[in-house]
């Protein structure tokens, strides 16, 4: 993705940045990961709730960072999943 990104909304100036995920939260500490995108079926993106065991394999499907854009003028955020 170009760094001079316009937006499509208003013609602002887009900024690139990461959605932060707050991976483990504790009093003392707050550790933050940026996401990151997998595939998944596409009848379970009607639920929020998997069942447990639906995401064991994480570790081994493809993962991509996610880049965020965000326009100066109005606000807008646009995802994108990075090439692996």
């Amino acid at each position: 993705m170009s760094a001079a990104l316009k937006c499509r909304n208003c013609e602002g100036q887009m900024a690139v940045g990461v959605i932060l995920d707050v991976a483990a939260k504790t009093p003392i500490n707050e550790s933050v990961v940026a996401p990151h995108w997998i595939a998944i079926e596409e009848r379970d993106l009607r639920t929020t709730a998997w069942p447990p065991g639906y995401l064991a394999d994480v570790d081994h499907r493809p993962k991509h960072r996610v880049v965020t854009y965000r326009c100066d003028g109005c606000g807008l955020l646009e995802s994108y999943a990075a090439p692996a």
